[in-house]
């Protein structure tokens, strides 16, 4: 009587199972790994019949990414002054910027990358309006623009430095544009950047109001 091998192997070729079959028999499979991401759907070959040496290898699907896995906010984060913006792909903090670790500790993705707003990766210090923030779940991304309301030039904090910014803009007629506007509009409804927005932002500022 004819014996033949068969081996298992994982999706990566680790060999999970070498047997012996006489010719015309049936290989019993191992059980398969668990593969973060993805789902097993069986096995690349027959072996109910075997006819000679055969190497069978796990097959497997990747799991759909769905939009909302990314940015989930961890159950215990403190996420009052955070929200998400999706129309716009926008991150937004309504109560001053926030360090990259405490922006790290809102979600459950813990490996985000944080680069500031002319690409350079950011480790350490506050997120400013127009840092970019990208979370990457089963080789897809997505990323979100940062914006701090009141943070006009970007630096993490609001100060004074951005209320001449924004009564500037308005008095010269010249627009902010992008995110930048969208820190500016701090008057709800968020609709337009005009003087009311200088005036709640220099609230904020002198303290009188805690958010925006």
């Amino acid at each position: 009587i004819k014996e033949y091998t068969v081996i298992f192997v994982s999706k990566d070729g680790k060999i999970l199972k070498a047997q012996t079959v006489v010719e015309g028999g049936a290989a019993t499979a191992p059980a398969a790994p668990v593969v973060d991401g993805f789902n097993f759907i069986g096995w690349d070959k027959a072996f109910d019949n075997i006819t000679g040496d055969l190497t069978v290898t796990a097959l497997y699907e990747e799991i759909p990414v769905i939009s909302n896995d990314f940015f989930t906010f961890e159950d215990n984060a403190d996420n009052t002054n955070v929200s998400i913006d999706d129309t716009n792909d926008y991150l937004v903090f309504s109560a001053g910027g926030m360090t990259i670790a405490n922006i790290k500790a809102l979600f459950v993705d813990t490996d985000l990358v944080i680069k500031s707003a002319t690409g350079a990766a950011k480790t350490s210090g506050r997120a400013g309006t127009g840092c970019t923030i990208t979370s990457t779940i089963n080789g897809e991304s997505k990323t979100l623009t940062v914006v701090v309301k009141g943070d006009i030039d970007g630096n993490g904090s609001v100060m004074s430095t951005d209320y001449t910014k924004l009564a500037a803009s308005i008095s010269s007629g010249v627009a902010l544009e992008g995110c930048y506007k969208a820190a500016a509009d701090v008057q709800t409804p968020y609709n337009t950047v005009n003087s009311r927005d200088v005036i709640k932002l220099s609230a904020y500022i002198a303290k009188s109001i805690e958010n925006f």
